[in-house]
């Protein structure tokens, strides 16, 4: 049994600026045959997380606790940069590069990175006419080691690139791309815990 649940305000204002995809997450799952119950509980998520602007900075941010496959886990993501947002009267627009840490902990297993991510986006008349786009690039780390006290055995190094283009016309032509691409290598350690003891 698995249950999810979102609830989502749009946009707030921030002084001279916004904030935007502020949302609780709820989540809980339920495996009977092999005995597991995992929840989360977090404000934003590590792909839709909530995202300010208050020009001419910029930056965004979530945080999610909860368990994974019985252990406890956290994931995280702060972010800062620049950031610009202008309101006419028949378009209202929005754009900014931001440079985030993002890390997701679950036991002894720990996961650091980096992300830089750009976003513009474009409103005419309400709605009439809209187009979004959304570029993101991250590398991230990862020690691997049966026992954290031990030595580490391997890193396994991970990438990631998605892009995101949404545009509306008149509320009848939707068009919607989303592409991810990852890699991942696993690298020996160049330390162990042995060559410093």
């Amino acid at each position: 049994l698995v249950v999810r649940a979102s609830f989502a305000i749009p946009s707030l204002p921030l002084g001279f600026g916004s904030i935007s995809n502020v949302a609780l997450d709820l989540g809980l799952d339920v495996q009977i045959d092999s005995r597991s119950l995992d929840f989360i509980v977090g404000i934003g998520s590590p792909m839709k997380p909530f995202h300010w602007i208050a020009s001419p900075l910029s930056g965004t941010g979530s945080l999610q606790v909860g368990t994974q496959s019985g252990k406890p886990g956290v994931k995280f993501q702060a972010g800062l940069g620049a950031g610009l947002e202008i309101n006419l009267a028949i378009a209202k627009g929005a754009a900014s590069v931001v440079l985030a840490l993002v890390g997701e902990i679950v036991g002894s297993k720990v996961t650091l990175g980096v992300m830089l991510t750009g976003q513009a986006e474009v409103d005419v008349l309400e709605g009439l006419a809209s187009a979004s786009l959304t570029l993101t690039a991250m590398l991230a780390i990862c020690p691997e080691t049966e026992d954290p006290i031990e030595e580490i055995e391997y890193i396994d190094l991970i990438g990631a690139v998605v892009v995101g283009i949404h545009i509306s016309v008149c509320w009848v032509v939707d068009i919607d791309f989303d592409g991810t691409w990852e890699f991942s290598q696993r690298l020996d350690a160049p330390v162990t815990y042995s060559d410093v003891m």
